[in-house]
């Protein structure tokens, strides 16, 4: 057997448990510590699976005396780039992070060229490639069964930046993660709340033109033609997806929806989407691949949410690459832009 991975987790709410699973889930790696500002959290969760993972309050000095191989990041959005700073300048050389990258696109590109710089894997958690569902359905469309990809069209619920970009990130994956050449959108702020001390708008609908040609028109809201799920239009057929429990499609010249199975009678596939995540990232650590995950994938799909939100303070098309170093929603909100006539 090869080499042990000491695994150090930071932050033991609902997103950290899962990770914690998925670690443990996982026999080349070894659970050597969790850090909690509630220490009460990361000792309950250490006593829920038997592990003698030690336990830490603040995690600069867990990092100092565990000396991890790869940290799980599972704090609030905010908090991201100064962890990743913290683990890289700490000598890990593996960062996997909990999504969305980064509160703005500036501290989005700083994560990159920190991990560029200190030659360090930084990883994000989109987990839903790994899902039954998701993955069964880039088996179809990449197999070549209905030929070649033209439209796609994408909903989530609101808040395009942190629930967008599990959605974002798989349209790019059916893309075969081809970069996008234009964004153009419009929001609705009638209604803001916050997420993880992020605010997000109540509703977005977003048009993105790829160099490939395709197509991907975004739904972000409430009031959508189904809650979560994305269907993709290819020149012999249509995919569907509604959330992770149904897939169908439709193949042209039969006329008949076809459900899918994909292989799970599991109800919930986070457990089985995260342990996805953990071996691939240990084969391609093992290995040096490309992981699913990669930094450069995510930073692809964040690129797309800010120009959206740039677009909307544009009030017109926005080509990309994107040079701007905010968030233009909260630039937007701060300036007060929202319910002028």
């Amino acid at each position: 057997m090869g080499k042990t991975h000491r695994v150090a987790v930071i932050g033991c709410g609902r997103t950290g448990r899962l990770h914690v699973k998925g670690w443990l889930s996982e026999p080349r790696c070894q659970l050597v510590a969790l850090a909690d500002v509630d220490r009460a959290k990361a000792e309950a969760l250490a006593k829920a699976h038997g592990s003698d993972a030690a336990i830490h309050a603040d995690y600069k000095p867990m990092l100092a005396a565990e000396k991890p191989d790869l940290v799980s990041i599972c704090l609030w959005t905010k908090q991201h780039l100064p962890a990743i700073r913290d683990c890289v300048e700490a000598g890990v050389l593996a960062i996997h992070c909990e999504k969305p990258m980064a509160a703005t696109w500036g501290e989005a590109q700083e994560i990159a060229a920190i991990a560029q710089a200190w030659g360090a894997r930084v990883t994000f958690s989109h987990q839903r490639r790994f899902a039954p569902s998701y993955a069964r359905a880039r088996e179809l469309l990449h197999g070549g069964h209905l030929g070649e990809l033209e439209r796609i069209e994408a909903f989530n619920p609101a808040n395009i930046l942190d629930w967008g970009t599990h959605t974002v990130d798989l349209v790019n994956m059916y893309n075969r993660e081809t970069p996008a050449k234009w964004v153009m959108a419009q929001l609705d702020a009638r209604e803001v709340k916050k997420w993880f001390d992020v605010p997000f708008e109540f509703a977005l609908v977003g048009s993105v033109r790829f160099e490939n040609g395709v197509r991907a028109v975004f739904h972000s809201g409430d009031d959508n033609e189904f809650p979560q799920g994305i269907r993709l239009t290819a020149s012999r057929g249509v995919i569907e997806l509604r959330g992770e429990s149904r897939l169908r499609w439709l193949r042209y010249g039969t006329g008949i929806w076809e459900d899918v199975d994909f292989h799970t009678g599991a109800s919930d596939h986070s457990p089985i989407a995260i342990a996805g995540v953990v071996k691939n990232l240990i084969d391609t650590l093992e290995t040096g691949h490309e992981p699913e995950l990669s930094l450069d994938r995510a930073l692809r799909g964040t690129e797309i949410i800010f120009a959206m939100y740039e677009s909307c303070r544009r009030r017109a098309r926005v080509d990309l690459p994107l040079q701007i170093p905010d968030n233009p929603f909260l630039a937007m909100l701060e300036a007060g832009e929202f319910g002028k006539a």
